[in-house]
């Protein structure tokens, strides 16, 4: 069977893998859909042609990048449907999200049908049965169990069939801490912080705490986020703005010289925003009570191991959600001004309404080792741009 064949007629069953994982945050369709022996009919079918290349992708890992035929290879329609050419695997898992994954399941099908009318698709014997079989085997990698009921036998039932159970399944089910997305927009990597509780300010047995850390007060965050895994890089600054106003140069050093409306219009720009104070303190704790997530050498470039410069983002290690360089490196802006703390506790806390200073958060590559810590605080100017100074976005 020609490869390009295969690829263009499993574009309804990877591209309904894709859609289980684009709802990855709502209930899984219920039982009865489809039988075992359709799931397993369909795995098998799959693997022993094209699973051969996708499965590495649609499992979430990474082949060679000589497995994947060359984006000349791919027909007409199968570029029609992705929009440009590319290669094969961006169809299926993860890679498939990070193009589709801001597109509605109504707006995904809608797309799926229309490729699916192309009459490519009935090419090289690729049968109902086969189609059907491998539809069933995605939804039970996507967590449906198999019942009594066969899965109906053409492409128009089958999308027909499935999709309004994803919908009709919609209620909201947790997202894990340090799942990782990529924001198209930027190209950074951002990562989900869950909704959760934590004791804001000095950490405790923390002997380096400065007064503005207290008193310690509960926080509440009602609605979880995404964060960037890194600080904003000096190329994906550029790749938003056209500029690159850093100091020290490098496509992976963490971005400086910006000031806080600027940072405020690079978030803005990508879709997302600055992260308040209590987000960030809670991210960068990521359910620790200590106020370093690890070894200070382990984790951050300071004073004291940097050798004065700025280091490319990522190379320490990560917190337990996956987050670099959440102290050491770069200090970061957030979208709070300046105020004292209260004991009184807090729901969803985004500081003052009004103020002279704004702060920044984690330390940098010059900083003194003790205010590497979560909780540390400081205040600058809003318009003040440093050598120092750059920032991560959070995505709603």
């Amino acid at each position: 069977m020609r490869y390009v064949a295969c690829s263009i007629r499993k574009a309804i069953p990877i591209a309904l893998f894709g859609l289980g994982l684009a709802l990855n945050a709502q209930q899984q369709t219920p039982p009865g859909i489809f039988t075992a022996s359709q799931a397993e009919a369909g795995r098998a079918s799959y693997e022993n042609t094209c699973g051969k290349c996708h499965t590495y992708t649609l499992l979430g890992r990474t082949g060679a990048p000589d497995e994947f035929p060359p984006a000349n290879s791919l027909s007409a329609p199968y570029q029609r449907f992705m929009g440009s050419p590319a290669h094969v695997p961006p169809l299926a898992g993860k890679v498939f999200l990070s193009r589709w994954g801001d597109k509605t399941a109504a707006q995904l099908i809608a797309r799926f049908q229309v490729t699916a009318s192309d009459p490519f698709f009935q090419f090289e014997g690729m049968d109902d049965d086969t189609t059907v079989n491998i539809t069933a085997w995605v939804l039970q990698v996507n967590g449906a169990k198999p019942g009594p009921r066969p899965l109906t036998r053409t492409t128009a039932s089958i999308v027909d069939s499935v999709v309004p159970l994803f919908l009709a399944q919609a209620a909201a089910a947790p997202i894990a801490p340090g799942t990782k997305k990529v924001n198209p927009k930027d190209g950074l990597t951002y990562v989900w912080i869950p909704p959760g509780k934590f004791q804001m300010g000095c950490s405790p047995g923390d002997m380096e705490c400065g007064e503005d850390e207290k008193p310690v007060h509960e926080v509440t965050l009602t609605k979880g986020f995404w964060l960037g895994q890194t600080a904003v890089t000096q190329q994906a600054y550029e790749r938003v703005t056209g500029k690159n106003p850093a100091n020290h140069k490098g496509a992976n050093l963490p971005v400086e010289e910006v000031n806080w409306e600027e940072a405020r219009g690079y978030c803005a720009a990508i879709g997302g925003r600055l992260p308040t104070e209590a987000e960030y303190e809670y991210a960068a704790r990521a359910g620790s009570t200590s106020g370093r997530y690890g070894n200070l050498d382990d984790i951050a470039w300071y004073n004291g191991n940097s050798g004065g410069v700025s280091h490319e983002v990522g190379q320490k290690l990560p917190n337990a959600w996956g987050l670099y360089d959440m102290v050491g490196n770069s200090w970061q802006w957030v979208a709070d001004w300046y105020g004292k703390y209260t004991a009184d506790p807090q729901t969803d806390p985004a500081g003052p309404a009004t103020g002279d200073l704004k702060e920044p958060k984690g330390g940098s590559w010059g900083t003194a080792a003790k205010s590497l810590r979560a909780s540390h605080r400081d205040t600058v100017e809003p318009g003040h741009r440093g050598n120092k100074l750059g920032m991560r976005c959070a995505l709603n």
